[in-house]
């Protein structure tokens, strides 16, 4: 019923795009309740609609960055009902379109937000391809070091614009990359690697 809001006005381009971040906030919640089902066809109402709105205008990066965020936020709910493959592939197009937004920001807080997200977006395809069991292990650790890459990118970038205190979020999702990467190893019998990653996750900080 919600999608079904503002039909007759849905060809405005700024009414489309409200509507569409709106869908992609929904979906967040339904996800959050464990109503995966709803959430995974909200957050396809929410692409379908930017996807109009960026052949008209393909460069406009507010819409691009809106669309990152729902495939990210897509790849999540796939993994959350252990759907690897599809999480890999909404993981892979969130990457590709965060590479591509990094390039063309040069604000340095919203790249630092991009840069993030970008390390969510490759710890997704690190937990997918983990349990998609596909992948030989040093191939799914490239995905958990190149977040974690992108995590200290983002953390870099707001010392270097004057943000004395780094943002919770950027630390909490380095530890928790770092703390998938060692478990992915204890997983894989190379215990005594996957335990001096968590040792050296603990030291640090």
């Amino acid at each position: 019923q919600f999608r079904k809001l503002n039909v007759e006005n849905q060809e405005d381009p700024e009414i489309k795009f409200e509507l569409a971040r709106s869908l992609n906030q929904l979906a967040r919640v339904q996800n959050d309740l464990k109503k995966h089902d709803s959430a995974i066809e909200t957050h396809q109402e929410a692409l379908r609609l930017l996807g109009e709105l960026l052949v008209v205008d393909s460069s406009d990066l507010e819409v691009r960055s809106e669309r990152a965020s729902a495939r990210l936020y897509l790849g999540t709910v796939f993994i959350d009902i252990e759907q690897w493959q599809d999480s890999i592939e909404a993981s892979n197009l969130a990457r590709e379109d965060l590479q591509s937004l990094a390039e063309s920001v040069s604000d340095g807080l919203v790249k630092a937000q991009i840069l993030y997200n970008l390390g969510q977006a490759y710890n997704n395809l690190g937990v997918a391809e983990a349990g998609f069991n596909q992948l030989k292990l040093d191939d799914i650790d490239k995905h958990y070091q190149a977040a974690i890459a992108k995590y200290e990118q983002a953390l870099k970038l707001e010392e270097q614009v004057g943000e004395s205190t780094p943002t919770w979020a950027y630390l909490d999702s380095l530890l928790r990359t770092r703390t998938n990467r060692g478990n992915l190893f204890m997983r894989r019998s190379e215990s005594e690697r996957g335990l001096e990653i968590l040792k050296d996750n603990v030291d640090e900080y």
